[in-house]
């Protein structure tokens, strides 16, 4: 419920030989050197992700701790089908202005897990004052009614914020309202969600 984002998407890895990278670590399963090549591997993304990791041949993804360089996305998708893709620690995305997405995660059957944390280190859109968010399509309609906390607009300790010209594809509210100022939002396409909640959510004044 605490995005403010065009959208959230998928993700990908490295394959099944040991290459040397120190971000990435793969363990074979099983003890026979024989069955090795034969079965899954472990796969960690740690350190600094690198673009093209692949991870198609791992039957188990642990990500985290990992910082994900500005304009790269963290990119999860030709997960092998079945895989368990773990978030561990804290995965930090550098801050740059671009359509992104920050993450991209796909596959068939998959498991994901963890209690780790997604930092996209949105500081620079908070408490901010006399802007104007339009032309923005925000798509997190995947789920079929099961996701949540996929609200299109958050705002919070915000004076003069216009949302205009925007589409919304959601399951939950479209526009959520704690403690703002000034705002507008207009002519915006909101489908599949909730529809504007105001103050429902705690806070401060809302005007």
């Amino acid at each position: 419920m605490k995005l403010i984002s065009a959208a959230f998407a998928t993700f990908a890895f490295l394959a099944a030989a040991v290459n040397g990278s120190p971000m990435m670590r793969q363990e074979a399963e099983g003890g026979n050197p024989a069955q090795q090549q034969q079965q899954s591997s472990n796969c960690n993304l740690t350190g600094t992700y690198k673009k093209g990791t692949d991870i198609s041949a791992c039957s188990t993804v642990t990500v985290g701790p990992l910082s994900v360089p500005a304009g790269v996305t963290l990119d999860l998708s030709r997960a092998k089908a079945g895989a368990t893709i773990r978030f561990t620690g804290t995965t930090t995305f550098g801050t740059l202005k671009w359509n992104g997405p920050l993450v991209t995660l796909s596959g068939t059957d998959l498991k994901v897990k963890g209690n780790g944390k997604l930092d996209g280190q949105g500081a620079c859109i908070v408490d901010s004052m006399y802007t104007t968010l339009t032309g923005l399509t925000l798509d997190s309609k995947a789920g079929n009614g099961v996701a949540t906390n996929t609200d299109g607009f958050d705002l919070s300790c915000n004076d003069r914020i216009t949302i205009t010209g925007n589409k919304i594809y959601n399951q939950d509210d479209c526009l959520a309202m704690q403690s703002s100022t000034n705002t507008i939002f207009s002519n915006n396409y909101c489908c599949g969600g909730h529809g504007i909640s105001i103050g429902s959510l705690g806070g401060n004044a809302v005007d």
